[in-house]
């Protein structure tokens, strides 16, 4: 070793050995609070989004089938890796997002604005 670690000849302080034997519950409760926001939030706006149809009224073409486009918007490469690997909580802002977005589509203004507004503050500190 070429230089020694910074805990080197000094004994656990502080819970070192309580911070060491629960990592694992620690992890799995954070990605159970990603998965349930995910399920509060990112879920029922695809959902409404879907059953309104808001991109067939946009561009006029027909639009997929609702299953296929639930599947497409569920299996985000984004949210998989970032959200449930890394704890972000994107899915939350996302779901804000895509809600006010099927509510502007659908002539809801005030609803969505409110989303919207949502979606924003969400992740400002």
């Amino acid at each position: 070793m070429l230089q020694p670690y910074s805990g080197a000849g000094s004994p656990p302080m502080f819970g070192d050995f309580e911070a060491q034997r629960h990592w694992m519950e620690i992890t799995l409760f954070m990605r159970y609070t990603v998965l349930l926001s995910e399920l509060l939030t990112y879920t029922p706006a695809v959902i409404y989004f879907v059953c309104t149809s808001a991109i067939s009224q946009l561009t006029g073409t027909p639009r997929l089938s609702p299953g296929v486009l639930s599947l497409f918007m569920f299996s985000y490469p984004g949210l998989i890796l970032i959200d449930h690997g890394h704890f972000q909580y994107n899915c939350v802002s996302l779901g804000f997002y895509l809600l006010a977005f099927g509510l502007f589509c659908n002539d809801r203004r005030l609803f969505g604005s409110i989303a919207f507004c949502l979606a924003l503050a969400y992740k400002q500190m």
